[in-house]
């Protein structure tokens, strides 16, 4: 039941009958949801990502970093990103990602060997996600939140070994 309560500070509203702990209850579900929520199935496997938000030339685009859900405490360190843009691009990060607990490391550098039109920027990204095994599989998709000016790519590899994709020229 809700009722309305009048007071020096105005009105504000009670739920009366909810049990104090429903406040908590909530809270965890709500922040479950937001934990999990990074999952992805990709080839049958689920994968748990993290996903650093890029403004390059005005255009948004995620760059998605998957490891596998079971092999996640394999990783054990920040997560590494180069992201090269042409001369004549401006990019910076909108929203970091969580780089699986470690953070992330993102260096931004300009590259002459790129290309920029008015409608096609050029992008490399390169990654590397440090790992107690070698073998740790790592899925890197660059994906542009609008396809045009951007084109997305993606590529796997393995923990401890650069992961480097470019987008076609």
């Amino acid at each position: 039941m809700m009722d309305r309560v009048g007071g020096a500070t105005g009105i504000r509203w009670r739920v009366q009958g909810a049990p104090r702990w429903f406040g908590a209850v909530a809270l965890v579900a709500v922040l479950s949801g937001v934990l999990l929520a990074p999952l992805e199935v990709v080839a049958g496997r689920q994968w748990c990502k993290t996903d650093p938000v890029v403004l390059i030339d005005g255009q948004l685009a995620d760059i998605l970093v998957m490891v596998p859900l079971e092999q996640l405490q394999e990783v054990d360190g920040a997560t590494e990103i180069i992201l090269t843009i042409p001369d004549a691009s401006e990019a910076a990060m909108v929203s970091p990602g969580v780089g699986f607990g470690y953070g992330e490391k993102l260096s931004i550098v300009k590259s002459p060997l790129l290309s920029r039109t008015a409608d096609w920027t050029e992008v490399k990204i390169e990654v590397l996600v440090p790992g107690t095994n070698p073998l740790l599989p790592v899925r890197v998709e660059f994906a542009p939140r609008v396809l045009g000016l951007l084109d997305p790519v993606a590529r796997e590899g393995a923990a401890d070994r650069w992961l480097r994709m470019k987008t076609d020229a």
